[in-house]
């Protein structure tokens, strides 16, 4: 993984983008602060999967730039998609927060660009604020049903 300090324009960015995820929209400014400087920024190209079923959650992604679909497969051939998701939205939170092994996949549909906040830099976060992880695991609990049904 590559840790490229990231430019003004992506710090003003991303304040912007973390202020609009509802779990992190009660961390204080200076938790976003020490949050920004701790992510790591990497491009994937079309197609790769950066998330697996099986694997351990290894941070939360929010996509810059790209796109990813996070689908499971619901027989040999048969895939269901759960989410396209675009700039500004996230995902590996709940692997994170529940502290099971994904049961889906996520790939890149194009070339996509994200920052990646690691495991223990997320749960350092959490811990340190108690209303961020009472929101995060009401979220990932939700996700998790929602995901059940479909």
């Amino acid at each position: 993984m590559g840790n490229a300090v990231l430019s003004e324009e992506e710090v003003k960015w991303v304040f912007q983008t973390i202020r609009k995820i509802d779990f992190l929209a009660t961390v204080p400014m200076e938790g976003i602060e020490q949050l920004v400087f701790k992510l790591v920024k990497e491009t994937y190209p079309a197609h790769k999967h950066l998330i697996m079923p099986g694997m351990h959650g290894n941070g939360l992604y929010i996509i810059k730039s790209g796109s990813c679909k996070v689908y499971i497969k619901k027989a040999f051939f048969v895939k269901k998609t759960l989410a396209v998701l675009k700039e500004g939205e996230f995902f590996g939170e709940m692997s994170l927060v529940l502290g099971e092994r994904s049961e889906t996949y996520v790939v890149t549909l194009e070339p996509t660009t994200v920052f990646i906040l690691l495991r223990t830099d997320f749960l350092h976060l959490m811990k340190s604020n108690e209303n961020m992880e009472v929101e995060i695991k009401r979220l990932a609990e939700r996700r998790k049903i929602e995901n059940y049904y479909r």
